[in-house]
């Protein structure tokens, strides 16, 4: 029998090329609970598809984040302590998520 890892992530929706690969690298982050990522909206202009990340504001029970590559996409990350959980998102280069 096969087991499913157990994740935060939600895959209710698709994900933006890119972003995958960095929630899996920040769930295991002990200030996350989890990661609701929203639909994907179409970008109206030609950018990279190379991911950025922007701290939108804070919620009741976290973060909420703009995902932008080949389209954009809101990311929730759901926290106990999201000054922490800011902090350590800046703290980090976008070169040790790739």
């Amino acid at each position: 029998m096969r087991y499913r890892k157990k994740s935060k992530i939600k895959k209710k929706h698709d994900l933006i090329k890119g972003l995958e690969k960095f929630l899996e690298k920040i769930e295991n982050w002990p200030e996350i609970q989890a990661i609701n990522p929203g639909e994907i909206k179409p970008r109206g202009r030609k950018m990279g598809s190379k991911l950025a990340i922007r701290i939108q504001y804070k919620t009741k029970s976290g973060l909420k984040c703009i995902a932008r590559s080949q389209g954009i996409q809101e990311v929730f990350l759901v926290s106990s302590e999201p000054e922490k959980l800011e902090e350590k998102i800046k703290s980090k280069s976008y070169a040790e998520f790739s």
